[in-house]
């Protein structure tokens, strides 16, 4: 038996900063138009910590264009996984909530605003997530024969992806029905530290300890607010992502 976890109420911070990490790598077809959706918010206090993981294609020319907008801090590394980059981010983010996507997505304008204003709301809870559109590699969305993630797409809009409203990650088969649309607040990050350091399930299994110390919170939205882009080089494509479930499942029972 699962013991329910301890609701405390967080302090609501007026105006607070917003800390999105943003790790690529070989993404220079992508990254220009990720940076620009972060930037384009019309939450306007936040800080954006580009993570360059050992590019070698155009991503670091690209990128040097961006060195003069004092929101983003530019960090170069030598090629060391998505984990590992993402750990590099977080230790030198100073927000107030946390956030990170890749950058083969997209945001819209109030992307981040919603979860925020969401997140003074609910002040018990510390995550916050929300349904998301998934779009093929020409960036236009995925039509109905895509069969990625059918099973929770919607049924009169294929391209949105309705994630599950309440769920439990501990003991249940996994699904990581947060999705890639969410906020955190930084004292659950700093709690927690660390991702873990198995590509494809980071995300999983900051949420399976993160459960034990908060409620997370759906936020209803469009499912517009959040681009996933599906292509042939993601990580969704190039990971054996439900053989890593498994084994992290075997060792959390």
């Amino acid at each position: 038996r699962v013991i329910k976890n301890v609701q405390p109420k967080f302090r609501c911070v007026e105006n607070p900063l917003v800390s999105v990490i943003l790790p690529t790598y070989n993404h220079g077809d992508y990254i220009k138009g990720a940076i620009d959706s972060i930037l384009d918010q019309d939450f306007h206090n936040l800080e954006l910590i580009l993570v360059n993981d050992g590019s070698t294609d155009a991503t670091s020319e690209i990128i040097n264009e961006y060195r003069t907008d004092s929101r983003i801090k530019i960090i170069e590394q030598d090629n060391r996984g998505l984990p590992k980059s993402l750990n590099r981010g977080f230790n030198l983010a100073k927000g107030d909530f946390y956030t990170w996507t890749s950058a083969d997505n997209l945001l819209s304008k109030n992307a981040i605003s919603d979860l925020v204003k969401a997140a003074n709301r609910e002040t018990h809870s510390g995550l916050f997530y929300s349904d998301f559109q998934v779009i093929g590699e020409n960036g236009l969305p995925l039509k109905r024969d895509n069969l990625w993630r059918i099973y929770d797409r919607d049924k009169k809009n294929k391209s949105i992806v309705r994630v599950k409203k309440t769920g439990k990650f501990f003991r249940e088969v996994p699904s990581n029905f947060v999705g890639p649309y969410f906020l955190y607040r930084a004292s659950l990050g700093k709690t927690l530290k660390n991702y873990s350091h198995t590509p494809g399930i980071e995300d999983w299994d900051f949420w399976l300890r993160m459960q034990f110390l908060t409620r997370f919170e759906y936020v209803p939205t469009s499912g517009l607010n959040y681009q996933y882009r599906v292509h042939q080089n993601s990580m969704s494509s190039n990971l054996d992502v439900e053989q890593n479930f498994m084994t992290t499942l075997e060792l959390s029972l």
